[in-house]
């Protein structure tokens, strides 16, 4: 995996951190793969990047992590929340009717710390995201400053 650097033109307001990725249609995705959310319809302080899938802070803090997952009909799909190289949650949609599966965290995140969602082990390709069956997402903000 590529790092990269954050640069946010103006400064960050106190507080202003929040971002909200969603997928635009079903993906078909492989273990290890860093999930990269193509529609970013909030980004506040330009933390998250589509092209990656990483969320760099852009100040420290306290945040809020939430990812939503739907793997297609009977299929089943882990991926893992991961702060600054840290494994933090693990979230599994079983072989259900298009199961949703979310999983909420707060952590300490250092200004320029990492956060993504990859792929774990036990897949089946197809990550779900539609009007009918549900998104997949992944969202965080700032709680407050450090």
């Amino acid at each position: 995996m590529t790092m990269r650097s954050l640069h946010v033109s103006g400064a960050v307001q106190p507080g202003q951190v929040a971002f909200y990725a969603k997928y635009s249609a079903d993906q078909c995705v492989s273990v290890g793969q860093v999930l990269t959310y193509d529609e970013v319809p909030v980004n506040e302080g330009n933390g998250y990047t589509s092209h990656d899938g990483i969320f760099i802070a852009p100040v420290s803090g306290v945040y809020v992590f939430s990812v939503t997952l739907v793997s297609v009909r009977d299929t089943w799909m882990r991926v893992v929340l991961v702060v600054n190289g840290v494994e933090m949650a693990t979230i599994a949609s079983d072989r259900a009717d298009y199961l949703q599966a979310s999983s909420t965290i707060v952590a300490h995140v250092q200004n320029g710390e990492h956060v993504l969602v990859r792929v774990s082990g036990e897949y089946t390709c197809k990550l779900s995201s539609n009007p009918i069956h549900g998104t997949s997402s992944f969202s965080g903000w700032l709680l407050f400053e450090l």
